[in-house]
């Protein structure tokens, strides 16, 4: 009783400062749309009356990386107050397909090739949306750090009910010790690559949030020295 006790007031400022950094990311999403705003109005009249130039165009193209990050951090914020998450049977192979799909031009634009390695069907329980929002935090994270012309593979492997979808792409360079680390929020490995890259350190936070509230399992491993793969669990139902 007395070790519960002590365990519980250990853990109490930890919980509080988790709950400070969820309130946080919700109130900052919101509160940075108004001035986001107003920098890419005043740019587009800066263009109006004096032309475009690469100042103007670095404006619009940080606005834009300020824009997508806003966006994961409201909707990291809509998964971490949403209670309960309606779970249908979903087949994940049409859906991986039309990622691929839409995909399509971030790859050829980085001469990426993108390998499916998946049955005729492959039925899960989750919830399609946010499935489909999982799958592309993914497969955009794995775009964004894989070097040009290298291939990011898809594949999976079905084992006691479950069914585990791999997504692997070239990372050489990431340390093994960081592999849990990633997936915090606001957490970037190599600082200047993730600028380079337009990471906003929410994405991987976002995705195991999403898998969460599917009942699914996120992870990532080093399965050699030169790859790294995100590996979602899901439980696997019946045809």
């Amino acid at each position: 009783m007395i070790i519960w006790l002590l365990a519980g007031k250990a853990i109490r400022p930890i919980v509080a400062t988790i709950e400070k950094q969820k309130v946080f990311v919700n109130d900052a999403g919101h509160e940075l749309k108004t001035p986001l705003s107003i920098i890419s109005s005043s740019a587009d009249v800066i263009e109006l009356t004096h032309g475009k130039d690469q100042w103007t165009d670095s404006i619009h193209r940080q606005v834009k990386r300020m824009d997508h990050l806003i966006q994961d951090m409201l909707m990291l914020s809509h998964y971490d107050q949403l209670k309960e998450l309606a779970l249908t049977k979903v087949d994940l192979v049409p859906l991986l397909e039309e990622m691929a799909e839409e995909l399509f031009p971030m790859l050829k634009d980085k001469q990426l090739h993108l390998k499916l390695e998946l049955p005729e069907t492959l039925w899960v329980e989750g919830n399609q949306e946010s499935l489909s929002i999982l799958f592309r935090l993914l497969l955009d994270n794995a775009i964004r750090y894989t070097d040009s012309q290298e291939s990011i593979t898809v594949r999976s492997s079905s084992s006691a009910g479950s069914v585990t979808i791999s997504i692997t792409n070239p990372y050489p360079d990431f340390p093994e010790e960081q592999l849990e680390a990633i997936f915090e929020r606001f957490y970037r490995a190599d600082t200047s690559r993730s600028r380079h890259t337009g990471g906003s350190g929410i994405g991987l936070a976002l995705a195991r949030t999403v898998a969460q509230a599917n009942g699914a399992d996120l992870k990532a491993i080093k399965p050699d020295s030169e790859h790294i793969s995100f590996q979602v669990q899901l439980r696997q139902r019946g045809a």
